[in-house]
C-alpha cells in the first residue's frame, strides 16, 4: 500500500500479480488489488474541485462522479464515496458495463468499516431487486 501512497501503482501491480496461488486470494491481496484498480482509475483524473463543479452542474455526469468517488474513499472518507457509488447506481446501474455495481463491490472489499459496509450493501440490494 506505500507503493500507491506514492504513485508506484505499476509496481503495486507487479507484486500483487506475483503473489502464490494461496496468497493471492487472501483478503489483504483482495482489498490491495481492489485499491490498486481504484488508484489506476485517478491516473489523469481532474483535480476534486473540478469534479465537484462537473457533479453540481450536472448531477448525471456519472464519470465524475466515479472519480470523485475515487478520490474519496483513496483519502479515507469512506462514506462519502459510498454515496457516490450509490448515486451513480441510482442514475444508470449499467453505465459503462456496470461500473457503478463494480466500484460499490470493490469499496466493500476496501472498506474495514462492517457496518457501513453492511449499510451500502442492503441499500445497493433495494437498488438491484
Amino acid at each position: 500500500m506505500a507503493l500507491l501512497q506514492i504513485g508506484g501503482v505499476d509496481e503495486a501491480g507487479t507484486l500483487i500479480d506475483g503473489l502464490p496461488a494461496n496468497l493471492a486470494t487472501d483478503d489483504r491481496a483482495v482489498r490491495a488489488r481492489a485499491r490498486l484498480s481504484f488508484a489506476a482509475a485517478l491516473k489523469d483524473a481532474p483535480a476534486a474541485e473540478v469534479l465537484d463543479a462537473r457533479i453540481a452542474t450536472d448531477g448525471n455526469d456519472l464519470k465524475a462522479r466515479h472519480l470523485r468517488g475515487v478520490q474519496l474513499l483513496l483519502g479515507g472518507h469512506d462514506e462519502a464515496a459510498l454515496a457516490q457509488f450509490l448515486e451513480m447506481l441510482r442514475i444508470d446501474r449499467s453505465f459503462e458495463e456496470g461500473l457503478p455495481r463494480k466500484a460499490l463491490i470493490d469499496a466493500f472489499n476496501v472498506i474495514s468499516d462492517e457496518d457501513l459496509v453492511g449499510q451500502y450493501r442492503r441499500r445497493m440490494a433495494s437498488l438491484l431487486f
